[in-house]
């Protein structure tokens, strides 16, 4: 999500976009079995990376970027389709990172701790927020395209760290997976479907609730999953979109 203008005050900010606590769209386990069948789809896609929003998609409120009152008060807002899709998807060794405008990643981080089970399990995710964690790549002219960055150069940085982590991405060289996150000619993409980590462009899937975001990544050869209100029966629809594709 684009992050608004941030309010004097968090907790008033936060009364126009608090929701429920995500309990509500449903048990966890009424998203496993589908869950499941999801992640073994986006392996038979070829899907190597799952990158997902933060505000409105993995937790029912926005956050503003100024989430004043700790994880554990975040906690309830946590999707139950997403604490069932994650653990899945990883079992399955596909990559999961978090792309979002927000700067709070710390506390991003503290809440993906529940959702995987522990703090270890939870920095297997590589999360791209709005500080001065990473550094953006530069943008050539073109690049850009019609639809505008998204989140482009969040994935691009989230698969240069995927790629150092396991080893195809040499210090000072450009990664293959990563140049793909954000240029518009994927004709070449083939060339590198055999490397265990490296992903073509169709390999990432963007979930995200803001449109700008998905048509950036539409338009960049990305998967996409135009995410609306994390019920079972939406899990389902995109699940029969990936299937029947």
């Amino acid at each position: 999500m684009r992050l608004p203008a941030l309010m004097a005050s968090p907790r008033a900010s936060l009364g126009r976009s608090v929701g429920g606590p995500a309990h509500a769209e449903g048990r966890v386990e009424q998203f496993d079995a589908d869950a499941t069948a999801m992640a073994q789809a986006l392996v038979d896609r070829g899907v190597r990376l799952l990158a997902l929003d933060f505000d409105l998609t993995l937790v029912n409120v926005h956050t503003n970027g100024a989430w004043g009152d700790g994880p554990t008060d975040l906690r309830p807002h946590l999707r139950p389709l997403f604490r069932s899709l994650i653990p899945a998807v990883q079992q399955q060794d596909i990559f999961v990172s978090v792309v979002t405008f927000s700067g709070q990643t710390d506390l991003i981080r503290e809440c993906l701790a529940y959702v995987v089970g522990s703090a270890e399990n939870a920095a297997a995710i590589v999360i791209r927020g709005g500080d001065s964690s990473w550094e953006r790549a530069p943008v050539t002219h073109g690049e850009e395209g019609r639809y505008g960055l998204g989140k482009q150069q969040h994935m691009r940085s989230c698969c240069e760290e995927i790629e150092r982590r396991c080893g195809h991405r040499p210090s000072g060289q450009e990664g293959e997976l990563a140049r793909l996150c954000l240029c518009t000619a994927i004709s070449d993409a083939a060339l590198f479907a055999d490397r265990p980590c490296a992903c073509n462009a169709c390999s990432v899937m963007l979930v995200d609730d803001d449109e700008d975001n998905i048509d950036a990544a539409l338009g960049c050869g990305h998967l996409s999953w135009h995410f609306r209100d994390g019920s079972v029966e939406e899990l389902r629809a995109e699940l029969k979109k990936l299937q029947h594709a």
